[in-house]
């Protein structure tokens, strides 16, 4: 005999909004017109304010609604039904009663028949006006066959004065969710809407009360890349003093960000299975990713289907034209970071990275990553090759500083030192 699922008020309330919370223009004109559609997906990043934004927008109309934040514990048809019907009880007053009481005395009940137990509760007690359902966190139940299943067929059959507003780090593949947004029902809101631009993260610095660091708005945005928690963060650092500007590199990033890394590492990397987790550290070493720099840096272990999932997952991976793929650069940095902690032969990986990047005759990036793998001999070689073209696009600098990282009994070698001059004879 079934029992009544003891519901968690934890996951069927909403965050507060807050005081002084700042939604972006054009983002706050877009959530405006949630209600106008039955549908609102919201798909992006951890980090990015998806649930402030909404929770900001539902309270500033004043719109009645009903929250819901599953976890992977809820991904059934009975976890769900029991909880929807508890979130919706704010919303129809009695539905969860009602809905408990049909299944009472009821034994192994099918998905199909809690399903329409729940879709007949929410038209046999209906509503006056308009309302609408949150589901916070949906890429937490989204690996469920059945959680998807019994999701896609509630929204399909829920009423037409309940509209859903789903939140999610991941692609939200549900089939009334593909047709909706083919069909120009659905309002999709992603990173793109999410992120500040250069003048959007000045905006908010003057909003915030920060107008003496409005000039360090390019360089907030820089590291950032509008990502609004970084963008918080890289503030909050450079009023405690933390962090000045511009950063020297990823130990300044490390210090200054330790809050943002530690998130990361808790929130979002620990979350990961196995293979995933190998996948974006040892990936990290790329400045850009293709499946024949994947394959090149991990052999059989890669797949093309690990590229993508990390992808529709969410993992801070923007794509760029042809078939290349790069991370958010602090993402990339908090990967490094944890990858040369985590990942025994992080130099091989590097050697790798730069033998295939020679491969392809990109010179700068293979010598950058001999270097990272103290493969001394193959940077001397190609910073021989690539000598005359620094020195006469006025690089001279740069060739400094590359010569610098070699060891010196190297740079004193008469066979680099013949190269490296003969490379410098200017072209006839």
């Amino acid at each position: 005999m079934l029992r009544p699922l003891v519901l968690l008020k934890s996951k069927l309330v909403a965050p507060r909004p807050g005081e002084g919370i700042w939604l972006k223009p054009s983002l706050k004109g877009r959530l405006e017109r949630l209600i106008e559609y039955p549908l609102t997906i919201v798909c992006a990043s951890a980090g990015y304010g998806k649930t402030t934004a909404v929770v900001k927008m539902l309270s500033d109309l004043r719109i009645p609604f009903a929250w819901f934040s599953p976890g992977p514990e809820d991904a059934s048809a009975f976890a769900l039904g029991w909880y929807l019907a508890g979130a919706l009880e704010s919303l129809v007053p009695g539905i969860a009663e009602q809905f408990s009481g049909m299944l009472a005395g009821r034994q192994n009940v099918a998905k199909e028949t809690i399903l329409e137990l729940l879709l007949s509760c929410l038209e046999e007690k209906g509503r006056v006006g308009e309302g609408v359902l949150v589901i916070d966190d949906w890429h937490t139940v989204a690996s469920s066959e059945e959680a998807r299943w019994f999701f896609d067929h509630f929204l399909a059959g829920k009423p037409s004065w309940l509209k859903t507003v789903i939140l999610s780090r991941e692609k939200v593949s549900l089939a009334y969710v593909c047709r909706e947004l083919v069909r120009g029902n659905a309002l999709n809101i992603g990173e793109k809407h999410l992120a500040l631009s250069r003048e959007e993260v000045g905006e908010y610095l003057d909003y915030s009360g920060n107008v003496p660091l409005v000039k360090y708005a390019d360089l907030i945005y820089g590291y950032s890349e509008g990502w609004i928690m970084a963008v918080k963060l890289l503030v909050k650092g450079l009023r405690e003093g933390a962090i000045s500007l511009p950063l020297r590199g990823l130990e300044d990033t490390v210090a200054g960000l330790s809050e943002l890394f530690e998130f990361l590492s808790l929130d979002v990397l620990e979350r990961q299975e196995p293979e995933v987790k190998t996948f974006l550290l040892q990936s990290s070493v790329l400045e850009f990713l293709s499946v024949p720099a994947c394959n090149a840096l991990m052999g059989a272990s890669f797949s093309p289907e690990l590229l993508q999932k990390v992808y529709e997952r969410g993992l801070f991976l923007v794509e760029l034209e042809g078939g290349l793929y790069r991370y958010h650069n602090l993402f990339r940095e908090f990967l490094r970071r944890e990858g040369q902690k985590r990942i025994p032969n992080w130099e091989s990986l590097h050697y790798r990275a730069g033998s295939y990047c020679l491969q392809e005759g990109r010179l700068e990036e293979s010598l950058q990553h001999f270097l990272q793998a103290r493969q001394w001999a193959d940077a001397a070689k190609v910073l021989s090759r690539m000598s005359y073209e620094l020195v006469y696009s006025g690089r001279g600098q740069q060739l400094r500083l590359y010569l610098e990282k070699l060891p010196a009994e190297l740079r004193r070698e008469a066979d680099f030192l013949l190269a490296l001059g003969l490379s410098l004879t200017p072209k006839l």
